[in-house]
C-alpha cells in the first residue's frame, strides 16, 4: 500500500502538466490511503465510518472530471501548460 501511494506521488509529479493523468493518480492516492484505514477501523468495530468517507471519495472523482471535460471543452486541450490557472 505504501508503495502505490509513493507511485502516485511519483506520477503526480511526473505527469503534472496532463490533467486526467494527475486526477488518476490522486484516484490511486485516495484508495490506497483508505484501505490502511480501513484495517483500523475493522480492528476497532468502526468500520460503517468507510460507508461515509467512500462517497465523498466517488464525488471528488466525478468532480474532477466533470472539470476536465468543461476545460477541454472550453480551452480544447487538456493539459495545463496552456492554460492560466488561477494561483
Amino acid at each position: 500500500m505504501l508503495m502505490a501511494y509513493l507511485t502516485s506521488i511519483f506520477l503526480i509529479t511526473n505527469f503534472y502538466p496532463h490533467l486526467l493523468l494527475t486526477l488518476m493518480s490522486l484516484e490511486i492516492m485516495m484508495i490506497s490511503s483508505i484501505l490502511p484505514m480501513f484495517y483500523i477501523l475493522l480492528l476497532i468495530n468502526f468500520e460503517y465510518f468507510i460507508m461515509i468517507i467512500i462517497p465523498i471519495i466517488i464525488c471528488e472523482g466525478i468532480l474532477g472530471l466533470t472539470i476536465l471535460i468543461m476545460i477541454i471543452q472550453f480551452k480544447g486541450k487538456g493539459t495545463l501548460n496552456s492554460m492560466n490557472m488561477m494561483i
